[in-house]
């Protein structure tokens, strides 16, 4: 559906065991984010169990009760995603069933940037004190990023190279992004090695009242990388 253009969201929920014959994710027909819904966007190629504790941290960060792994059909720099290497990475996601929180589901878009993610969930969203008719705002969208997305996100380069159009991007935002650390292996002093980046330079940068859009996990740590896994498959 998200491939021929007829939806621009699919949310998917793994079933809880798999039988021969029968689908192992289930296609929800009506794309609406519950409540207390925490949405993490990313390749996930592959997904792994560093992806799992992300957002087990940041769901204990942010007190939300249900993740989706956000898939984007299309990318920001890359070709769109074929159906084989969708399907590849929803079946990697079964692997790390038991790991998961006890809600969870994928969530197929075709929003490679972040104002196009906020765009398109954020009026899905269904909030337990929502009332249409007072026309209440919904409460902002949460979003669990690695501090490699974080500095994207801050990135004036996708907003027309244009600083000011990335700072009233974020202020048009209605969401809260929760950060993760990670080891930084790239562009590193080997005489050093690597190092880890709390994403706290990155937030200083922007001004007070953009600070607040972010909560950066305290002491979150996974040295794992999908990248590195996909070297260490193509040299077995």
């Amino acid at each position: 559906l998200i491939l021929n253009g007829e939806e621009d969201s699919v949310l998917l929920l793994a079933k809880s065991t798999s039988e021969p014959g029968h689908p192992d994710f289930q296609i929800v027909n009506r794309t609406v984010i519950p409540p207390l819904s925490l949405v993490f966007p990313g390749s996930f190629n592959p997904p792994h169990t560093g992806h799992v504790q992300l957002v087990k941290s940041a769901m204990d960060a942010s007190k939300c009760d249900t993740a989706w792994f956000e898939l984007s059909i299309t990318n920001a720099d890359k070709d769109p995603l074929a159906v084989d290497d969708v399907v590849e990475r929803l079946t990697k996601f079964l692997v790390l069933r038991e790991e998961m929180p006890t809600h969870w589901g994928i969530l197929l878009t075709n929003a490679p940037l972040f104002k196009q993610k906020v765009d398109l969930l954020y009026p899905l969203q269904v909030s337990r004190s929502y009332n249409e008719e007072k026309a209440e705002v919904l409460p902002p969208l949460h979003f669990v990023i690695g501090t490699d997305t974080l500095v994207r996100i801050v990135d004036p380069k996708y907003y027309n190279n244009s600083r000011d159009e990335m700072l009233q991007a974020l202020r048009s935002m209605p969401c809260h992004f929760v950060v993760g650390g990670r080891l930084e292996q790239k562009n590193v002093d080997p005489s050093k090695g690597p190092i880890y980046v709390s994403g706290q330079q990155d937030v200083d940068k922007l001004p007070d009242d953009l600070k607040t859009k972010f909560t950066l996990i305290d002491g979150f740590r996974v040295d794992i990388s999908s990248s590195e896994l996909r070297k260490k498959q193509a040299a077995t």
